[in-house]
């Protein structure tokens, strides 16, 4: 005959205790690791579109496209102000001169939503780099 012995309940909250250490560690995981994974994904985002944004422009600037029909293409897809043009402009593509050129004749058109619309496409004369 088989009986029940005390080895049984002995093992079951042996197994508990087990499992509360497993608990605690999935807890203190959770805490620090929720946070870093946003931490990690927002940056993470931001990198990439600032990937995208560089190789828009050095497409555009391959292809032909004046400083005026960039600003105007950011413009649109950004609504970016006058400062935020400058900071796009003064990346090392752009003269002061090209740069001032252009935010004059933005603010003679009437800031960021009167300037011309998008520029058609410009086929490629070089490679971007």
């Amino acid at each position: 005959m088989c009986v029940p012995t005390r080895s049984v309940g002995t093992r079951l909250e042996n197994a508990m205790r087990d499992m509360g250490e497993f608990i605690g560690l999935v807890a203190v995981v959770m805490l620090f690791g929720i946070p870093i994974v946003g931490v990690v994904g927002h940056y993470g985002y931001t990198a990439f579109k600032a990937w995208l944004e560089i190789g828009l422009k050095r497409d555009m600037v391959a292809r032909g496209y004046t400083a005026q029909e960039i600003v105007a293409v950011l413009g649109a897809t950004k609504g970016a102000s006058e400062a935020e043009c400058i900071k796009v402009l003064s990346d090392g593509y752009f003269s002061a001169e090209e740069i001032a050129e252009v935010m004059a004749a933005r603010k003679q058109a009437g800031g960021a939503g009167s300037l011309p619309d998008v520029p058609p496409a410009k086929p490629v004369r070089q490679g971007a780099f």
